[in-house]
């Protein structure tokens, strides 16, 4: 992580996961992307939910900023742990 003037920058990110065995690899490093992406964009600038007197701001996504690819630092890192144990999916 660095700074852009006072906000952090993330130039990368890893995950690992446990899911036993994967019968498809590139769904689980897909899942684990997006759940990355979620995580990341709650700390954009205009991801904030606010509330006011108690009521929440946000009435839709065109009033909350979501997080696109281009949101993504530009290294990204999915391990999935070796498992034979049997499947049982990841979502």
């Amino acid at each position: 992580v660095s700074m852009r003037g006072n906000q952090p920058v993330v130039h990368r990110v890893t995950a690992a996961v446990h899911c036993n065995m994967p019968i498809n690899p590139r769904t689980v490093e897909a899942q684990v992307q997006g759940g990355m992406m979620m995580g990341l964009g709650t700390t954009l600038p205009g991801a904030q939910i606010t509330l006011k007197d108690g009521v929440v701001q946000q009435a839709n996504w065109n009033d909350y900023r979501v997080a696109t690819h281009a949101d993504l630092p530009p290294q990204i890192a999915v391990h999935i742990v070796p498992s034979a144990d049997p499947p049982t999916g990841i979502g």
